[in-house]
């Protein structure tokens, strides 16, 4: 079972960035977000 610590999930969406350089931690104080992370095996 995974375990999200509320540090780990907020380091993450610090971490992750739009095109425009914009984090999705910010994006989420302007408005709701549905973010859905893909992952490729190949």
């Amino acid at each position: 079972m995974i375990v999200l610590r509320p540090d780990h999930v907020r380091a993450a969406l610090e971490a992750a960035r739009t095109q425009q350089g914009t984090s999705l931690a910010a994006l989420t104080f302007e408005r709701p977000v549905l973010a859905v992370f893909l992952r490729h095996f190949g």
